[in-house]
């Protein structure tokens, strides 16, 4: 059942891409889909374009797809990497404790197993995190950061209790509306009944419930998070946040900002928690102003 759902994914994942690739000007593109074994583990990402290397990270529950709407944009300049995590998307979903330490030793595997040096990263909430985190860990590698409305900071107990409360890997239409309603400023256009169901029918495909579910129970380890180690990254990098994130707000944006040396921070008006989605053409112009 599980590979049924896999290969129903892949497809749709498949059409979609090249779907959003055509209406933005990209004839047809071909092997862009690509696999590779990290830890004996199936990593899938896309890889189009050449150039100077581009990794983008998604965020918890999500995937390389939430990135559509900024690879066409880099790729005719950049050589863009757009991965599915460990635990998400089309990869391999092993029985692990899914600390930030796990998700970094798979980025990092890529790396070393693509021989990839001094690259750009950008990652959107958990992908912020494990970003800053490799970061910190293998410096050489990370020639530019985008920390886009990222995680990783101890949330105050106000923000602890109401995050407590989410439904991250929601399993039912009412729980996956509550959840898009948190990370999305314009409501009626992303959490209308079609993007709901649409929503809920590809994360019930990913089948990553329990990996959403030990990542929540990991994020909740004092040494994972990264408060006091910020002054200690070292690439040059950009915090770009959604003004009205409901989910990491504001407040961690200016945090981040002030904390990590030469660091610059840009904000996005009328905007929520995944500004690559909900307002790609601001996002993708300031995140081509930094690179």
């Amino acid at each position: 059942m599980l590979e049924v759902k896999s290969q129903v994914l892949g497809l749709a994942t498949n059409m979609v891409s090249q779907l959003v690739y055509y209406r933005n000007g990209m004839e047809r593109q071909k092997n862009i889909a690509k696999v590779i074994k990290i830890k004996g583990h199936r990593i899938c990402y896309q890889d189009i374009g050449q150039g100077q290397p581009i990794l983008f990270l998604h965020g918890l529950g999500s995937n390389s797809l939430s990135w559509l709407m900024t690879v066409p944009m880099f790729c005719q300049q950049y050589r863009v990497i757009a991965i599915d995590n460990i635990g998400h998307g089309r990869s391999d979903k092993p029985d692990l404790d899914y600390k930030i330490t796990d998700f970094v030793n798979y980025v990092e595997g890529f790396l070393d197993t693509l021989n990839l040096k001094e690259i750009y990263i950008v990652g959107n909430s958990l992908g912020g995190w494990i970003a800053a985190r490799l970061a910190l860990r293998r410096p050489e590698l990370i020639k530019r950061l985008v920390l886009v409305c990222s995680a990783g900071l101890q949330p105050w107990p106000e923000l602890r209790e109401k995050l407590e409360k989410v439904k991250f890997a929601p399993r039912t239409i009412s729980e996956t509306r509550s959840m898009l309603s948190l990370c999305f400023y314009n409501k009626v256009q992303y959490v209308n009944q079609v993007s709901v169901v649409i929503s809920y029918l590809l994360r019930n495909l990913e089948s990553n419930h329990k990996t959403v579910e030990r990542v929540l129970a990991s994020a909740l380890d004092p040494n994972e998070w990264l408060d006091d180690k910020l002054t200690k990254i070292r690439a040059e990098t950009l915090v770009l946040w959604g003004q009205h994130d409901e989910l990491m707000p504001i407040e961690f944006a200016r945090q981040f900002a002030t904390n990590i040396p030469n660091a610059k921070l840009e904000i996005i008006s009328n905007c929520g928690h995944v500004p690559q989605i909900e307002r790609p053409k601001e996002f993708n112009q300031l995140l081509k102003n930094f690179l």
